[in-house]
């Protein structure tokens, strides 16, 4: 209980003006909008390699939304909840079996820095890893196959890279002695589940992105054999360094010496082939990589708590401990706070009406000049929720030219924006400027429409 309840206080030390708010997080704000506004949002998040996954996320978030009267700081909070519920699921299952150790290994893994990354950041890229927790959580304690095969299908259609748990799921499925074909209708219908919205689009639309994703196919991930390279990316990316990366291979080689349990041998030289296999694909980015983090850290905490290492798992909560000192929250230059006092003073100032259809383009600093994350649009997509969310008319891209008002956030101070050419302002047409402000460092142009 006493974890339970500190663990949102210490992920939270810094107040929702620590959070930045990325730019994939403001794309999925924008398809949770559509949803507000009565709209069918048929697929989920495009990943790089122009698949889409299904949209259980953006239905998933938006009760947490709609309580919240659209605050996302609701979605936040519901994030921080299921990160919650699986670690506190963990914790209670383990004294359960009267082995209090379990408390501290539950302190471990919710105090490891990108553990409370993602319990803060709500996203496809995040959130599955809490779902991917609970399917650990669920066959290690062996509860019922339709719960894990669940778990696992909902941390699927969130993130692809989960699919790393299906041998482990595999390997428990033939543990059963009984009712194999029952138990593997159970486990593909789990998984395939979630991806019900994505096949009826694909019959509506007569397979409209597998033909375009056909025109231009894209991998995604390829091979590459500079294994020196690919290990080094990895654990930049895990921000693993120093005395980490020592203890972390310590107790890693000691966990497959020393563990006898035939089963936790298994789950132990499945995981070590996945981190062997990631050693040969080029560098991911980080989210890709916190699925076999979680498998790692749990088949490494689950393997001393199996010893009853207490002492091991003290040492490193001491080491996150003090970790947590080293590197205090610091405000983000990018926050929630910082875009609601944005559209706040506009809407204070009286620049815009509930009447009125909005453009909106935003110059991100952050991603160099106008084109922000070095695509082509100057996107919008969290002033366009958090406008829609209030009431307001905030149009899609593709409608710019039926707007009434354009509004333009300038958040590189440094940008010409007078002689700024693009798509979307050709899109808006000939305009005037009415109103200028500045809140912060955000610079914010109201036009007309001449």
């Amino acid at each position: 209980m006493c974890i339970r309840d500190r663990l949102p206080t210490v992920w939270l030390r810094g107040g929702f003006a620590s959070l930045y708010l990325d730019l994939d997080f403001a794309r999925d704000l924008h398809e949770i909008s559509n949803i507000w506004i009565g709209r069918i949002v048929w697929l989920g998040p495009e990943l790089r390699s122009s698949f889409h996954i299904p949209p259980f996320y953006y239905y998933m978030f938006y009760p947490a939304l709609w309580i919240g009267s659209g605050n996302v700081r609701a979605m936040i909070i519901f994030n921080i909840f299921l990160s919650l519920t699986v670690l506190f699921w963990l914790g209670w299952l383990g004294v359960k079996k009267r082995n209090l150790i379990w408390l501290l290994a539950v302190a471990v893994i919710g105090l490891t820095p990108y553990w409370q990354k993602i319990s803060l950041h709500p996203g496809n890229g995040n959130t599955y890893v809490i779902f991917l927790l609970g399917t650990l959580v669920s066959l290690w304690f062996k509860k019922p196959i339709w719960l894990s095969s669940l778990f696992a299908g909902a941390a699927i259609a969130l993130h692809p890279t989960s699919i790393f748990i299906c041998p482990i799921l595999i390997y428990e499925w033939l543990r059963k002695k009984r009712n194999y074909l029952k138990n593997f209708i159970i486990t593909i219908a789990s998984l395939i589940i979630f991806w019900v919205p994505n096949l009826l689009f694909l019959v509506i639309t007569k397979g409209y992105w597998i033909r375009q994703w056909l025109s231009e196919p894209n991998w995604d991930v390829f091979l590459s054999f500079d294994v020196v390279h690919n290990i080094k990316n990895i654990l930049l990316l895990a921000r693993l360094s120093g005395i980490h990366i020592i203890l972390f291979f310590s107790i890693w080689l000691f966990i497959g010496f020393k563990t006898q349990l035939k089963r936790l041998k298994i789950w132990y030289f499945i995981v070590s082939f996945f981190i062997i296999l990631l050693a040969f694909f080029n560098p991911m980015p980080e989210r890709y990589l916190y699925g076999i983090t979680t498998m790692t850290l749990f088949v490494a905490v689950l393997s001393l708590v199996k010893r009853n290492k207490k002492v091991i798992l003290f040492i490193y909560l001491t080491l996150l401990i003090i970790n947590l000192f080293q590197n205090p929250p610091k405000i983000a230059e990018r926050s929630i706070v910082t875009l609601e006092n944005n559209i706040n003073t506009l809407i204070r100032e009286r620049q815009i009406n509930k009447k009125q259809k909005l453009a909106l383009l935003t110059v991100h600093e952050a991603y160099g000049g106008i084109t922000p994350g070095g695509g082509l649009i100057p996107q919008s997509n969290d002033y366009r929720f958090f406008l829609r969310t209030k009431g307001y008319k905030a149009l899609d891209v593709s409608k710019y030219a039926q707007a009434d008002i354009l509004v333009i956030f300038l958040e590189d101070s440094d940008f010409d924006w007078q002689n700024w050419i693009c798509w979307e302002l050709n899109e808006f047409g000939e305009k005037e400027l009415k109103f200028a402000t500045k809140v912060g460092e955000t610079k914010m142009l109201v036009f007309d429409k001449k």
